[in-house]
């Protein structure tokens, strides 16, 4: 053979070798470490969720809406800029429902401007005549600066009629399509792009896709129902960094879906991914199943993540009550309940959710 030919075909295997070559797999002890820091990381990322300047724009708006609610969002958040609001306030705040009867986008749009000499909005209809705009100060109600611009360009409802044999007729309205966005001066604060449709004869939904930003996380998400079967997508990132994302499928045993049959695909958080599958209906169908029987159809498994490397298993386990508990598995044969990671993780959000809410929750 020429030496010239065989000396390239002996570079070229080798650089093959090495582009082959994987990377050194964790230990038990650096995957250990791993599900440590999740509660540290969950403690940050609630921390920046609820201390960002929407969340303090958006209450103010609410105080506003409290002293005149020309639009009729009524949007229940507390006067007092000292009072603490909860989850559920924060998220009527950015997807404001009338109270009664369909919102009329219509008749409302025009330009709304907070007047803090006469504490209310100066209104100049139909200027546009294709979206609402609502111009107010993040600094309260007496400050003279205007300085936030909430647009909504689209606001879409669908009638809901429930009848039901022994409570009678219910109607009510639920959003089929909202486009706002929220700057403060030139900065973008809040961007949502939503569309929902809805079984008008019972109002549960059967798809719906959502594009939210609120600085800095972005989030995209949707579900779809077909049959017996519902599919979950969302994803989180905040700036570049993937904070969550999940793709699963639910399977129920009938169109109606009512009795779960099967869970299965993948939820990834920050360093970590948790992928496998959840044989509801085989589970239902042991009599008095042990715990090796229930660990047949529960196969669950944690990873890193992006790396997908293995963790460890999710086992079901009968502690020392003789009940039936969960811990993991990892690749050496070591076992360590779930809960020696995960309260920390739960304790990490109540304490967050705690302070956010002023220990009302």
């Amino acid at each position: 053979m020429n030496k010239k030919l065989l000396s390239i075909l002996v570079i070229l295997a080798f650089m093959f070798a090495l582009s082959c070559e994987k990377e050194e797999e964790p230990t038990v002890e650096e995957n250990m470490t791993t599900l440590d820091e999740l509660a540290t990381l969950v403690d940050e990322d609630m921390e920046m969720a609820f201390e960002g300047e929407a969340l303090d724009v958006m209450t103010c708006l609410g105080n506003l809406m409290e002293i005149s609610d020309t639009l009729g969002f009524s949007l229940p958040l507390k006067k007092s800029a000292e009072a603490t609001i909860t989850f559920r306030n924060y998220y009527n705040a950015w997807i404001p429902l009338p109270d009664d009867g369909p919102f009329d986008f219509q008749r409302k749009v025009g330009t709304y401007t907070w007047n803090a000499e006469h504490q209310g909005w100066v209104i100049h209809q139909n200027d546009p005549n294709d979206k609402i705009i609502i111009i107010f100060p993040s600094a309260g109600h007496l400050s003279t600066t205007n300085d936030v611009t909430l647009t909504f360009y689209a606001f879409e409802q669908v009638e809901i009629t429930e009848v039901d044999p022994i409570w009678g007729t219910e109607t009510w309205y639920e959003p089929s399509k909202i486009k706002a966005d929220l700057y403060l001066d030139n900065d973008k604060l809040i961007d949502i792009d939503f569309v929902a449709t809805w079984d008008q004869s019972n109002g549960e939904p059967t798809g719906m896709e959502i594009e939210l930003y609120i600085k800095p996380f972005t989030f995209s998400g949707g579900f779809s129902v077909e049959g017996t079967t519902i599919s979950i997508n969302a994803a989180l990132n905040r700036d570049d960094t993937k904070i969550v994302s999940g793709d699963i499928t639910i399977t129920f045993k009938t169109d109606s879906r009512e009795n779960l049959a099967k869970i299965e695909g993948y939820l990834q958080y920050r360093i970590v991914k948790l992928d496998g599958e959840v044989d509801i209906a085989a589970i239902e169908e042991l009599e008095e199943p042990t715990v090796e029987q229930l660990n047949e159809y529960v196969n669950l498994t944690i990873y890193n993540y992006p790396g997908e490397s293995k963790i460890a298993d999710i086992e079901l386990y009968l502690d020392e009550n003789d009940e039936i508990d969960i811990q993991l598995k990892f690749t050496d044969g070591t076992t360590v309940p779930a809960s020696d990671y995960f309260d920390a993780i739960l304790e990490a959000i109540e304490n967050r959710i705690n302070e956010f809410e002023g220990g009302n929750i």
